[in-house]
């Protein structure tokens, strides 16, 4: 039985906020104010694009989280 992380690994999509192709410098830059919303918001993009298959492109997260 193959696991979600053993496809995420093998399909080469991000399981880590590492891996998106948002930060924290980007969120700000588009008027998140440093804080827990921050964490919130990149944990709901990576989310977004496990559960979601949302792609893994800035703009796209941004759209998503309403913030562009």
């Amino acid at each position: 039985m193959r696991s979600l992380a053993h496809d995420l690994l093998e399909a080469g999509e991000p399981y880590s906020l590492k891996m998106l192709a948002i930060n924290g410098g980007d969120l700000i830059r588009a008027g998140v104010k440093p804080g827990p919303e921050l964490g919130q918001l990149l944990n709901a993009a990576l989310e977004a694009v496990i559960e979601d298959n949302i792609p893994n492109d800035r703009e796209t997260l941004l759209v998503h989280l309403n913030l562009n």
